[in-house]
């Protein structure tokens, strides 16, 4: 019984990570295209070799 109890409780906190880099992807995304130095005009030089 402890050894289920123990189980669930990590799957517990692993969908609580999970739902929480989720939920911050938004921010954090954008930043690290930026800090890479992939921004809007780079992007938007692309759309010229779409079909």
């Amino acid at each position: 019984m402890a050894r289920s109890e123990a189980g669930r409780q990590r799957l517990l906190v692993a969908g609580g990570l999970l739902g929480a880099l989720a939920a911050s992807s938004c921010c954090i995304v954008p930043l690290v295209l930026f800090s890479l130095g992939i921004g809007g005009a780079w992007i938007s030089n692309l759309t010229a070799l779409a079909p």
